[in-house]
């Protein structure tokens, strides 16, 4: 005789409905899920996005700023180097004189105005070169006080050497020409040579500067952007386990129900 074992059909109904899945999202749904994940890769990418643009921009400011100045230092040692080459040829133009005149020789003669029109030229090209010079002086207030310096020590320089040697050895005049070489030319020189070499060494420590915190920024730069792509690495993982949980998960137990 076979016993068979019946229970309610309201019991059975009651233990499938009170079963509940082991992990639940608060209720969340997948929808908002996969949004709030692409908001946050969205904003990680428009972070690493700035960050990159930031540090560029800096690097630029840099490079721009480092190239005015070694323009600027360029500049200044063509100025001393075109004003050394002036006082050359006066000397010159000035011996030539005098062995013409001694010699009546119509080459020399040449020569010494040839030496002296090269002279005046550079003086030109010099006088020219300061005056663009002084109309963009530096912002930078150590790189500002040296062009002041520099200035400072020309002036004198072309208004009580130069010029007066060049006034001198157009009249002939060859005592005045060398008192004013001897007493004003060279020591005007000696301290315009001064500032140039000031002025460069400090263009140059400042080119340096730039170029180490370039590098350093650009250090910064892939250690940030190092960073932000670690944290994608882990939002995505996260993403995947979370996704996997609420709903990998639960249509694999919705499929065996089924089954």
């Amino acid at each position: 005789m076979s016993m068979t074992m019946q229970f309610p059909q309201n019991e059975v109904k009651k233990s499938k409905r009170t079963r509940s899945p082991r992990f639940r999202l608060g209720g969340s749904k997948v929808s908002s899920m996969l949004m709030t994940g692409l908001a946050l890769f969205m904003l990680l990418i428009m972070a690493v996005g700035g960050l990159g643009a930031y540090f560029l921009y800096l690097n630029v400011q840099a490079v721009h700023t480092s190239g005015e100045q070694n323009s600027r230092a360029q500049q200044v040692l063509l100025m001393s180097k075109d004003m050394l080459h002036a006082r050359v040829s006066l000397l010159v133009a000035a011996r030539y004189q005098q062995e013409a005149s001694s010699s009546m020789d119509p080459a020399l003669k040449q020569k010494a105005k040839d030496m002296l029109d090269q002279a005046t030229q550079k003086l030109e090209t010099v006088k020219k070169s300061f005056v663009d010079f002084r109309k963009n002086l530096p912002e930078d207030p150590e790189a500002r006080r040296l062009s002041l310096r520099l200035v400072s020590t020309y002036q004198p320089y072309v208004d009580d050497g130069i010029d007066p040697m060049v006034q001198a050895l157009t009249i002939q005049d060859y005592t005045t020409f060398y008192f004013v070489n001897n007493q004003f030319g060279i020591e005007r020189s000696i301290t315009f040579e001064k500032a140039i070499q000031t002025y460069s060494a400090y263009i140059d420590k400042q080119e340096k500067e730039a170029f180490a915190a370039a590098g350093e920024k650009f250090q910064q730069a892939l250690m940030a952007i190092g960073a932000a792509v670690l944290a994608g690495l882990l939002l995505m993982i996260a993403a995947r386990i979370i996704f996997g949980r609420a709903v990998i998960k639960r249509l694999i137990e919705a499929g065996g129900h089924f089954d």
